[in-house]
C-alpha cells in the first residue's frame, strides 16, 4: 500500500497571503487544480490557514 509520502510532490504551488483572489483562481486554473496552498511572505506554508480551510468544507 502507498504511503503519503508515496503521493507526495515537492513541486508545490502556493498562493500568497496578500494574493487577490482573481490570481489565485487564475493561477489554479493554470495548473489545473481545485485549491492550492497558503504561504507566507518566508515562503512556508501556512498550517493553520489550511487546516482551517479544510475544517470549514467538512
Amino acid at each position: 500500500m502507498p504511503t503519503a509520502r508515496d503521493l507526495m510532490t515537492s513541486d508545490v504551488s502556493c498562493v500568497r497571503e496578500q494574493d487577490d483572489l482573481k490570481f489565485a483562481a487564475r493561477r489554479m486554473a493554470e495548473l489545473g487544480v481545485g485549491s492550492l496552498a497558503i504561504c507566507g511572505a518566508d515562503n512556508r506554508l501556512k498550517v493553520g490557514d489550511l487546516i482551517e480551510a479544510i475544517s470549514e468544507r467538512g
